[in-house]
C-alpha cells in the first residue's frame, strides 16, 4: 500500500473549526504515564523500515499537567501522533471523562 492510501480524505473544514473546544497557547512540563497493555490490531504493510497497523481500540493512559498552578491529572487516549522532528513528537489527545 503506497503512503498516500494511508492518509485520511481531504476536508474543506479547518483543523480550528473542527475542535469542540477553544485552545490556548501553553508552556510547561507533562507526565504521560501508559500503562503495560496488550492491544490487536491488523497488520496492513511493512517495509524494511516498520509497520502500519490498524489497531482496535484506544491508547488509554494517564496525564498529568499544571493549569493555573494547580497539578491535575486527568484519563485521556490519543487522537493523532505527529513525527515533529528527530525523536520528538506531537501528540493531541482527548481526555476520557471528567
Amino acid at each position: 500500500m503506497s503512503e498516500s492510501e494511508h492518509s485520511l480524505p481531504a476536508s474543506t473544514t479547518s483543523e480550528q473549526d473542527r475542535r469542540r473546544e477553544d485552545r490556548r497557547p501553553t508552556d510547561g512540563p507533562v507526565r504521560v504515564r501508559i500503562p503495560a497493555a496488550e492491544s490487536l490490531g491488523k497488520l496492513r504493510d511493512r517495509s524494511s523500515g516498520g509497520l502500519f497497523l490498524d489497531m482496535d481500540g484506544d491508547l488509554e493512559f494517564d496525564v498529568e499537567f499544571e493549569d493555573s498552578g494547580r497539578s491535575v491529572s486527568r484519563r485521556a487516549r490519543l487522537v493523532r501522533c505527529q513525527r515533529l522532528s528527530g525523536t520528538r513528537s506531537g501528540w493531541a489527545i482527548e481526555f476520557i471523562g471528567p
